[in-house]
């Protein structure tokens, strides 16, 4: 999964690290993936009412399981809806993912601008460090969205910038 996040960051910003492009960029890849999550949200949603209706359960039981608060909130946090026995959507976490990083890059585009570099270090070694302590922090990859889809992103970025200052140097 991380090297997606690299391929993504290596295409994000389209080798121009301006604030105005980075906001332009990240505003547009986050409605790009979030029209993209709609889609495909939308659709395990009919799978999992199928999935329900046909083992018996009511569609208002359905609905009080799909879009409680609580659920919700954890769709919101953790970027996957409640785990039933359709076993939908945990996969979809990913595109969260992109849509919050594209957020703190839209928040945050001056300062990125200027320090991406550094903050990438930063939150490798914050990675690193987590995984040394606590285990291995790809078992619960997708409450991490932060240190592993921010450190990635960024990473690919960093890549993209140096291959693009190596070829106008050659």
């Amino acid at each position: 999964v991380p090297f997606f996040f690299v391929i993504t960051g290596m295409h994000f910003f389209k080798n121009d690290l301006s604030k105005e492009n980075i906001r332009k960029c990240a505003l547009h890849k986050g409605l790009h993936f979030l029209k993209l999550l709609l889609i495909v949200n939308f659709v395990y949603l009919l799978y999992s009412l199928c999935w329900y209706l046909c083992y018996g359960y009511t569609l208002k039981e359905w609905l009080d399981l799909k879009f409680s608060l609580s659920n919700i909130a954890r769709y919101i946090i953790n970027s996957t809806l409640v785990k039933d026995n359709s076993n939908e959507v945990l996969h979809l976490w990913y595109l969260v993912s992109i849509i919050k990083c594209s957020v703190i890059f839209i928040l945050l585009a001056p300062i990125f601008q200027r320090v991406y570099k550094l903050i990438t270090v930063e939150l490798l070694s914050i990675l690193y460090l987590v995984n040394y302590m606590y285990g291995n922090i790809l078992k619960s990859i997708h409450l991490n969205w932060v240190l592993i889809g921010l450190t990635f992103l960024q990473v690919g970025i960093f890549i993209e910038d140096y291959l693009n200052t190596k070829i106008y140097t050659l």
